[in-house]
């Protein structure tokens, strides 16, 4: 009764058992020590296999809207997906991702006849008459950049996850039509200890990445413009239509190659843009990362929302932009990139994160503020280009 007073008998639910009821000590955190502390002595084996979490519900009464209860759950948390379903989806990812990076060759005709004459003269059985070098040396440095920002990201992940002490299992690589991979998506076996845990765990990963990838597209249209003539035509492209679905990144191409005046963006949408491979990455990346910090369901950024607004109005927040950007996506012309996102997220991401130990604290003014920050980057990067 100086612990926690409850008001009814434990519920069942779906993954354990709630007890509502009222906090008596004077903060969420003393509650779970005294009570851990108590479990530790009286029951051990208990906490083996099971722990405690405090969250807020909603309310049956009508004199209030939210309430805590006590949450009992495992406190190991299996993967959704099967490890062979999972590694099967990594490899299709990762071939369709090296597929799709030789790909942003296609529209270049000098690259093409090359890669056919080497073709025929390996057809032919002429040994040593064929060199690809050149062509690894254009494809290589994309490769690079896109897997620099997603190992930065991952290391960001495991950096955080380690010194939070939370698990998480190895990445699933999802796929996606239109970009090179959509994500690599990492679920968590333990829970965080509070939402400050689960917000840091999120945010540094997706933010590493993006970082990565902005300075790429950016060192990559500097070197776009000082390529000789010779290696200029060899140059991969991306179109015109793909380079407008994103605001920030189409207005950074048109500033840096064209003056800014629209001389490019305002092209046919199938206009090819000669990029260097590294701004080709850079570009590719930025918007694979701003993706991974959309809030919705259990991507970094629906963890982010999660750990800034609560379980429950992350519910609402969440499904406030689906609907944005389905809509978004229904006037989108060409490259749908948003609704082959909302497409996988359907999938794999559109369920909630397990529970964190406590889930009453929200994370402290600076984080929201950086969370909030970072969703507006967000929309620059998705939203098409008028």
């Amino acid at each position: 009764r100086t612990t926690f007073m409850a008001v009814e008998k434990p519920m069942q639910v779906e993954g354990g058992y709630i007890i509502r009821g009222e906090n008596k000590r004077k903060t969420a955190t003393q509650l779970l020590e005294v009570i851990d502390e108590k479990l530790a002595k009286e029951s051990p084996q208990w906490q083996e296999s099971f722990q405690l979490s405090f969250v807020e519900i909603y309310a049956d009464s009508s004199e209030q809207l939210f309430e805590d209860a006590l949450l009992i759950t495992p406190n190991k948390f299996a993967p959704m997906a099967p490890k062979l379903f999972a590694g099967v989806i990594t490899a299709i990812s990762l071939f369709s991702s090296f597929v799709y990076c030789i790909d942003t060759f296609s529209e270049n005709e000098a690259v093409m006849q090359k890669l056919k004459e080497a073709s025929e003269q390996a057809t032919s059985g002429i040994v040593g008459a064929y060199d690809l070098t050149w062509f690894n040396e254009l494809l290589v440095p994309m490769l690079v950049t896109l897997g620099l920002a997603q190992g930065l990201h991952e290391a960001g992940h495991l950096v955080m996850s380690w010194s939070k002490g939370i698990k998480m299992t190895p990445p699933t690589i999802l796929p996606s039509q239109a970009l090179p991979y959509l994500s690599f998506q990492n679920r968590l076996k333990t829970s965080p200890k509070d939402y400050t845990d689960l917000y840091d765990f999120s945010f540094a990963g997706p933010v590493t990445g993006l970082t990565v990838s902005f300075i790429a597209l950016l060192f990559g249209l500097q070197l776009t413009t000082e390529v000789d003539q010779s290696v200029a035509q060899l140059l991969p492209s991306l179109p015109v239509g793909f380079i407008t679905q994103s605001t920030l990144g189409g207005t950074i191409v048109d500033l840096l190659l064209g003056g800014g005046d629209g001389i490019l963006i305002n092209q046919d949408p199938s206009t090819q843009i000669p990029l260097h491979p590294i701004a080709i990455g850079g570009f590719l990346g930025m918007i694979i990362h701003a993706f991974d910090l959309v809030p919705i369901g259990s991507t970094d950024g629906g963890r982010m929302s999660q750990a800034v607004l609560g379980r429950v109005w992350h519910l609402t927040f969440s499904s406030l932009v689906f609907t944005v950007l389905f809509l978004t996506s229904l006037f989108s012309d060409g490259f749908n990139l948003l609704l082959g996102f909302l497409f996988i997220y359907s999938f794999t991401q559109r369920d909630m994160e397990i529970p964190c130990k406590n889930e009453i604290d929200r994370v402290e003014l600076p984080r929201a503020v950086a969370a909030f920050v970072s969703w507006v980057l967000v929309a620059l990067i998705l939203c098409p280009l008028s």
